[in-house]
């Protein structure tokens, strides 16, 4: 009879733990490597658009400089006097944002 009775509070202490009703996702487990995938390819394509777009903003905005002395007034400027055809394509929910004072452009996000 004290067995069970051992057995019995053994068992409440060790199976009472606390723990979460939801379960966790674990982003090393294998079912979800799919989506983990599709997720870093997802983030990698919009980081790679946004990074080649600055770079061609840069060098647009470097050229318009060295050649007409000055910033430009706005990005606008830059395809009116022929430094790009058009401004570089961005990731949804991205836009250009410019400062003429300084001459810096940078992508903000849409709100």
């Amino acid at each position: 009879m004290k067995w069970l009775l051992c057995i019995c509070i053994a068992g409440m202490a060790l199976g009472c733990g606390k723990e979460d009703a939801k379960p966790k996702e674990d982003k090393r487990n294998p079912a979800m490597a799919p989506l983990n995938y599709l997720e870093s390819v997802g983030k990698s394509k919009r980081k790679l658009t946004g990074d080649a777009g600055m770079l061609q903003m840069n060098q647009a905005l470097a050229a318009f400089k060295a050649s007409e002395g000055r910033v430009p007034k706005s990005l606008e400027e830059l395809i009116t006097a022929g430094y790009l055809a058009a401004l570089p394509q961005l990731s949804p929910g991205e836009k250009w944002e410019y400062n003429a004072e300084t001459g810096q452009a940078s992508i903000g996000r849409i709100r």
